[in-house]
């Protein structure tokens, strides 16, 4: 069945990670990593990101934007990102 294939590949019929603890793509920029590796399969408000990279909340939304594009974070209602891998 698709679940069982979806369970093969590392991934529960929901579509959600089941490892969370996964290493970020090395071809990642390091900001880019460091703001990967703090997001998991439960959602991530971007202004705790900020706080906790001590970063601009501005500079986060751009890193999140093109992790967004390579397919690696997908954002939530309510500016909260999660990892898709």
């Amino acid at each position: 069945t698709t679940a069982d294939v979806m369970l093969a590949l590392g991934i529960d019929p929901q579509g959600r990670p089941l490892v969370s603890n996964r290493k970020p793509p090395p071809d990642l920029p390091e900001a880019e990593a460091l703001i990967w590796e703090q997001l998991s399969d439960q959602p991530t408000q971007v202004d705790k990101l900020a706080a906790l990279l001590k970063m601009p909340v501005a500079d986060v939304l751009a890193r999140l934007l093109n992790l967004e594009m390579l397919g690696l974070v997908r954002q939530l209602p309510g500016m909260q990102f999660i990892r898709e891998q």
